[in-house]
């Protein structure tokens, strides 16, 4: 009942909010299912990419992973609690956070990840963590490339007090292969053509270690 509640408190405040900060396009929204299950990979620059999306997608609901640091800030901590966060202990295989995903999923859900697992602050796409690979085959639902565009600007816009202007993009869907005991895939090479999808969608200044692989064809993945 509590969280409800507070969604239904905070989710208006932090619209007005972000209004003020920013100019948001989103209109390839509409390419993402209203219903689930389906897992959204995302890069992420700093803060914003969780209300942005989280506002421009409603009313779909969503769960994305966190890092349980984000609890430590009250301010997070209340978006979090919110919305559904799963607090995840990043260096470690957290088999409490996976339990919680899979939960998301298996219940029709909408699990938000982003396999960077720390802020770029300046908008180059870091190397992604196997763990949303790890996640997409074991549940083999439709995987989602979405991609924050315009957030690296915005603390030099604030300080002008200037809007920012951000993008949403969305990729084309995709499956995991299933795993298969006779041809084994590492989950480095599908996490790598996953990040290879995201990159695709960001300007080639930003795709950083994925700049080749976004220009290359990615074999493990199945279109959708």
């Amino acid at each position: 009942m509590l969280k409800p509640l507070m969604n239904y408190i905070v989710t208006p405040v932090i619209m007005r909010i972000f209004s003020l900060l920013c100019r948001i396009e989103a209109s390839e929204i509409s390419r993402l299912p209203a219903t689930g299950p389906y897992i959204v990979i995302t890069n992420h620059v700093n803060f914003l990419e969780v209300p942005v999306f989280y506002i421009a997608t409603r009313p779909r609901k969503l769960n994305a992973l966190a890092k349980e640091e984000t609890w430590r800030n009250p301010f997070l901590a209340i978006l979090a609690n919110s919305w559904g966060a799963i607090p995840v202990k990043r260096g470690t295989a957290d088999f409490t956070a996976m339990k919680a995903a899979d939960k998301v999923l298996r219940e029709g859900g909408i699990l938000v990840i982003a396999p960077e697992g720390t802020r770029s602050g300046d908008g180059i796409l870091a190397e992604g963590h196997p763990g949303s690979a790890f996640i997409a085959q074991r549940n083999q639902v439709p995987v989602y490339p979405v991609a924050h565009l315009g957030g690296e600007h915005f603390y030099s816009r604030l300080k002008r007090l200037r809007r920012t202007p951000m993008q949403i993009k969305v990729g084309e869907p995709f499956l995991i292969p299933k795993p298969d005991r006779k041809v084994r895939i590492p989950i480095e090479d599908i996490s790598a053509q996953m990040m290879a999808r995201l990159a695709r969608l960001l300007p080639e200044s930003q795709r950083g270690i994925y700049a080749q692989a976004a220009e290359a064809d990615t074999p493990l993945l199945t279109s959708l």
